[in-house]
């Protein structure tokens, strides 16, 4: 039975999914398969099919008019939505809420006051879901929306503040000064967690050469925890500029600090930093990949301090992987070589005997022209061209249409009793005994195959 293709559109031209029925099928299982792709009650939409409200005892056929695929508008009501936002079932409010943020148009004040007013009272996953939605539903640069993630990245707990800087990136943007200052002060939080937070978000809402942003993960890099300073490391790698003196003394500053993640990601963040004539730090880099005890250490400060240079191999690994790449090469090309000036294939090869020659050989120089042409100026070339004159260039051949008969092929005679030479005369230009298959007779004749 035929199926149809539905494509379910929202009131303002947005695309919402497609869903697939018979065409048997009633507009109330419509209905129910929109409510479950959506994830909204069937209750609280209706469906439009050509200005027409569609009637749930009609048949998909009787709107179809005998086309696949056609195109439904939904008209989703939001109140009941707004009513499920305050059920006392946390569930039930997180519903509600991923629901109205599928199908709320972007912008919707009404949409926005409602989960604005969610997020007044409430708490925990329900407050992230209702952050989420915000984040999706208001338009870029709206500022009461802006105002209350702020409110949300100081004021709540680890999870929701990541929730809300998240959402600040979509609605603010990357710079906007709000939330760079709402991220500047979690580096002053009280709790490591938020400080950690601080410092993997500065790279992502800052632009690099951000003053402020330097100096804050500056500041961090002295934390007593150990993984603001790592964090703190990683992201002066990223927002300073290279050349940044400061920056490069506090970074060598906690080259000898006593956690050894900090050590790595100080060096290898000095690698982006330091300067190509700055001695001090090449000094330290190359006492680093000599002497120290921590072998991922060394690494780090040899790449860190080729960087600097701007030679991304040493002079060893240049010849090692040189001498690998002609060794390849030449096994390689010396074994095409020989295959081509024996005139075997790669599968013939591989099931003759050895020392065995082959029986298509015409001598090496008329091989070799029969792949590269017989000019041997244009041997060097990786295509020839018809002036090359080729017998046979390597990827076009004459095509003959004759069929090859093995020597070992039985083939039975016909109703006539046709012999085998008869058919070999027979075969080909409508009996014209060509060269070929004369030789191919004169063989069999030979043999004993055909008497």
């Amino acid at each position: 039975m035929a199926l149809l293709e539905v494509s379910l559109w929202s009131v303002g031209g947005r695309k919402l999914g497609e869903v697939e029925l018979r065409e048997e099928s009633t507009v109330k299982e419509l209905k129910y398969a929109t409510a479950d792709l959506l994830e909204l009650p069937p209750k609280c939409h209706r469906l439009l099919c050509g200005g027409e409200i569609m009637s749930s005892s009609k048949r998909m056929k009787d709107y179809s008019q005998s086309q696949s695929a056609f195109e439904v508008t939904v008209v989703i009501s939001h109140e009941l939505i707004y009513k499920r936002m305050w059920d006392p079932c946390g569930e039930v409010r997180q519903a509600a809420l991923n629901t109205l943020g599928r199908a709320a148009e972007p912008g919707s004040k009404a949409a926005i006051e409602a989960v604005c007013q969610c997020l007044e009272n409430c708490s925990g996953e329900v407050r992230r879901v209702a952050i989420k939605t915000l984040s999706c539903i208001a338009e870029d640069g709206n500022q009461e929306v802006i105002s209350l993630l702020c409110d949300n990245v100081a004021c709540s707990d680890l999870f929701t503040k990541a929730t809300a800087i998240k959402g600040l990136m979509k609605v603010a943007g990357a710079g906007h000064k709000n939330l760079v200052s709402s991220v500047l002060d979690l580096v002053e939080n009280r709790q490591a967690a938020s400080r950690r937070l601080a410092m993997e978000s500065l790279p992502q809402v800052t632009a690099p050469g951000d003053a402020r942003s330097i100096k804050a993960a500056c500041t961090s890099l002295r934390d007593e925890d150990a993984k603001v300073r790592q964090l703190a490391a990683q992201a002066l790698g990223q927002l300073a500029t290279r050349g940044d003196s400061e920056v490069v003394e506090m970074l060598l500053e906690r080259i000898q600090d006593r956690d050894k993640m900090t050590r790595r990601h100080a060096t290898m963040a000095l690698g982006h930093v330091a300067a190509q004539d700055d001695a001090k730090a090449l000094a330290v880099l190359d006492a680093l990949s000599r002497n120290s005890s921590d072998i991922a250490l060394r690494r780090v400060a040899s790449t860190a301090r080729e960087a600097i240079l701007g030679c991304p191999l040493n002079s060893e690994t240049e010849f090692c992987m040189a001498t690998l790449l002609i060794c390849t090469l030449t096994n390689f090309i010396k074994f095409h070589m020989k295959l081509v000036l024996e005139n075997y294939t790669t599968i013939e090869n591989l099931e003759r005997e050895e020392g065995a020659k082959s029986k298509f050989d015409i001598g090496r120089r008329r091989n070799w022209e029969q792949v590269f042409g017989q000019n041997p100026w244009m041997w060097w070339l990786p295509l020839h061209t018809q002036a090359s004159r080729p017998i046979g260039d390597g990827v076009r051949w004459r095509v003959h249409y004759t069929r090859v008969i093995d020597e070992d092929e039985e083939l039975p005679a016909d109703e006539e009793g046709m012999s085998q030479a008869s058919r070999l005369l027979n075969q080909g230009n409508a009996g014209s005994a060509n060269r070929s298959t004369g030789r191919l007779l004169l063989r069999l004749i030979a043999e004993g195959a055909v008497t």
